[in-house]
């Protein structure tokens, strides 16, 4: 069910969109060629007639005037973690179900996803890391070439700033950020450094800048990143604050992706309520939750839209309630902000995402939404 704060023209296709992608590609590489042109003509052509029959002017004929900002849809999902017996799966042979498979099918209509990925992407025998204070066994950690996998699936955006992004230390870390950046995966949240790890990814589409802050609550001692210590991003309210001030004039869309609420946590408490409505009173415009691994409160808080918990995405967990959640697809247009939003089911069954269209698991995602005042439903 797609819920809209406003009415507006018709959405484009899909279609549509692959074309306005093209147009200002198309248009790079046409002006490395006019440029190449220009000095071959300053250098050898006394053809008087160059100007009238150039590529340029041919060009001009076929070419549309460039299309003006158009509206773009975005999905979010929770924990991904292509580790323990997901990545087992991938090296049997033939590979097990495709896992990934409900992400694509969101990616088919969407402009870019994103996650919060919450695994290393790394190749050899790295040494786990000691997670002291906080404790745990747990360290998940996938194979590097799971990064072209989530990228071939539509996803453009994550989060690093979780409790499991420092499971092999700084060289597990190098790996993770050297995969996603070879897969042209954008990421926030850890670096080399906290400055670095502090800074937004700033994604471009159809001429709308998204950016993306990322900060995690819940981290190990050795896990957080220091001025000249390779880490995640520890959440501090006022460390938030004041990347919101630089952002907020640099983009469209500014997202805040928060590690935090406690596992199976579904309601925030009165804290982590206040922190999330500063955020956007601030000027951000979507807050994503996670690492309590179930899906939790969707709150309408104008004029964003704060997702507590989007729960588990990808996940080897053996729980079920664990492996019911949504993914949160909202569409933006540039100048009005944030226009629909709708909360598409998924599942995992036998270690596969799926969307689902079941009535009981709509009925269970819809039942999360709260609001200040209605928001009118589309047909």
């Amino acid at each position: 069910m797609r819920h809209r704060k406003d009415s507006r023209n018709p959405k484009p296709n899909r279609g549509e969109k692959i074309l306005l992608v093209v147009v200002p590609l198309v248009a790079v590489v046409v002006s490395a060629v006019l440029a190449t042109a220009t000095v071959i003509q300053d250098d050898t052509c006394a053809d008087e007639d160059w100007a009238e029959n150039s590529f340029e002017a041919q060009l001009a004929d076929i070419l549309p005037l460039q299309a003006p900002d158009q509206p773009i849809r975005l999905v979010f999902l929770g924990d991904v973690s292509i580790s323990r017996r997901i990545a087992e799966g991938l090296t049997q042979d033939p590979p097990t179900e495709d896992y990934l498979l409900g992400i694509r099918q969101l990616a088919l209509s969407a402009d870019a996803l994103f996650v919060n990925l919450e695994c290393v992407l790394a190749d050899g025998d790295l040494p786990p890391a000691d997670k002291s204070p906080l404790g745990g066994s747990f360290h998940l950690m996938g194979k590097s070439s799971s990064a072209r996998e989530l990228a071939n699936a539509g996803v453009r955006l994550v989060s690093l700033a979780n409790n499991h992004t420092m499971d092999y230390g700084a060289e597990g870390l190098m790996q993770t950020i050297s995969a996603l950046d070879s897969a042209g995966i954008l990421h926030a949240g850890a670096g080399n450094t906290l400055d670095e790890a502090r800074q937004p990814a700033i994604l471009e589409i159809l001429g709308t800048r998204v950016a993306l802050l990322a900060y995690s609550n819940i981290l190990h001692g050795a896990g957080c990143a220091g001025e000249d210590k390779p880490g995640a991003v520890l959440f501090k309210k006022e460390w938030v604050l004041e990347d919101i001030e630089k952002t907020r004039p640099n983009c469209d869309l500014l997202v805040i992706s928060l590690h935090w609420l406690g596992e199976d946590q579904s309601k925030p408490d009165a804290r982590e309520k206040s922190w999330a409505h500063s955020f956007i009173d601030a000027g951000a415009d979507l807050i994503i939750g996670h690492h309590s691994h179930v899906l939790a409160t969707v709150e309408l808080y104008s004029p964003g839209i704060i997702a507590y918990s989007l729960g588990n995405s990808v996940f080897d967990t053996i729980y079920e309630h664990r492996r019911k959640s949504t993914a949160l697809v909202v569409e933006f247009q540039k100048g009005e902000g944030i226009t629909s939003f709708e909360l598409v089911p998924i599942v995992i069954e036998n270690l596969v995402t799926k969307v689902s269209d079941d009535a009981d698991m709509i009925e269970f995602v819809q039942s999360k939404i709260v609001s200040e005042t209605p928001i009118p439903t589309s047909p």
